[in-house]
């Protein structure tokens, strides 16, 4: 593949992060009283694919997949469950067309992740990877302690809020290193191996992801 078109990819991917980043921006405006979700891993995590796609920073795009991945897989799976049992209501929110225009946003955003996995498993991940990762968990941990309320609970930061109560010593102090250990390392241990596995077998995927390579 010539350089030109490998370059256009990476910009694709960046415009599209960038427009599900508008996208959400536009979501939570409409919603109006969600303005605390913008701190939520999620609905951010675009705008730093965006930029790792956009600069072709390929640790960088490894590093927001270590964070993401685990984290995105159960809370689309909790999400998708809540709905479908009437236990997640915007009881805050009148329009029933906004309600689905935020469920049907929100299950996009949870697949964010996945697709940048699918994009760059051909990328290997290195331990700079690992540094990016834990800089943006404490970047996490920084905007929730600041910017948020502990009713919301953002990304999980505090122990007790709106969703449940933890009884943790020393939860938050232990946060990040509980981040790092429980959803980045094993995140990281599945895109090497996955990087493992397309070096050896070299599958073809119908997409134009399959031009990622290391």
């Amino acid at each position: 593949m010539d350089i030109k078109s490998k370059l256009n990819d990476y910009y694709f991917m960046a415009g599209t992060f960038l427009f599900i980043q508008v996208v959400i921006l536009i979501r939570d405006y409409m919603v109006g009283n969600l303005h605390h979700q913008i701190f939520w891993f999620f609905n951010f995590a675009p705008m730093l694919l965006a930029i790792g796609f956009f600069y072709k920073k390929k640790d960088f795009i490894k590093a927001v997949i270590n964070v993401g991945l685990i984290g995105q897989i159960v809370a689309l799976i909790l999400f998708s469950y809540m709905v479908s049992k009437g236990v997640f209501a915007l009881s805050d929110i009148p329009s029933k067309f906004v309600k689905f225009i935020y469920i049907a946003t929100t299950i996009m955003v949870h697949l964010v992740v996945l697709w940048a996995l699918i994009a760059s498993y051909k990328i290997k991940p290195t331990r700079k990877a690992l540094h990016y990762s834990f800089i943006i968990i404490i970047f996490m941990f920084v905007t929730a302690i600041l910017f948020t309320s502990p009713y919301w609970q953002v990304n999980l930061v505090y122990p007790s809020g709106k969703f449940f109560s933890l009884h943790i010593p020393f939860y938050m102090v232990l946060w990040p290193i509980l981040v790092f250990v429980l959803l980045v390392l094993p995140s990281h241990w599945i895109q090497k191996k996955l990087y493992e596995k397309s070096r050896k077998n070299s599958p073809r995927l119908p997409f134009f992801f399959s031009k990622y390579k290391e």
